[in-house]
């Protein structure tokens, strides 16, 4: 017997409380996954901005004819861009991991409640990830790319 056949025995209250709930958890689940996708293009276009912002300082800083303005570009203007993208970029993983996190335990909580697992994305990827597929390494590798080449330049 599941959570909502024995809400249903309960009385009408029950049931519309039931439905109620899991269109809320459905709501939650769907708001979520959303926030991961948008935390997704944010880090896109961080990196996309970022990386354009620093082409233009490069710029600026091999055009100005004054040495003290390019050193002024490429001693701090340079490694403070590239650092505020960092910062930036890792504030939007962390916020696409919290959102992951919270998701793999809900669609946990709803497989207890359920007796089977219905929502399975968080699951199935944590899964590859303990099992060492190839491609949750290639998106490490990717993350330490990209801190390596924006720490690189700060330099």
């Amino acid at each position: 017997m599941n959570g909502d056949e024995t809400s249903r025995q309960a009385g009408p209250g029950r049931e519309v409380a039931s439905d109620y709930g899991r269109d809320a958890a459905l709501t939650e689940y769907t708001a979520l996954r959303d926030e991961i996708l948008q935390a997704m293009r944010s880090q896109q276009s961080v990196l996309g901005f970022g990386t354009a912002a620093l082409a233009l300082l490069v710029g600026a800083g091999l055009d100005v004819a004054e040495r003290q303005a390019s050193a002024v570009i490429f001693l701090v203007l340079l490694p403070f861009v590239a650092q505020l993208v960092l910062l930036v970029w890792g504030t939007e993983i962390f916020r696409l991991l919290r959102a992951s996190d919270y998701l793999a335990h809900f669609e946990d909580r709803m497989a207890d409640r359920l007796g089977e697992r219905v929502l399975r994305w968080e699951w199935w990827i944590r899964g590859a990830f303990d099992e060492g597929h190839a491609w949750p390494d290639l998106e490490r590798h990717q993350s330490v790319a990209i801190r390596l080449m924006f720490n690189l330049i700060s330099v």
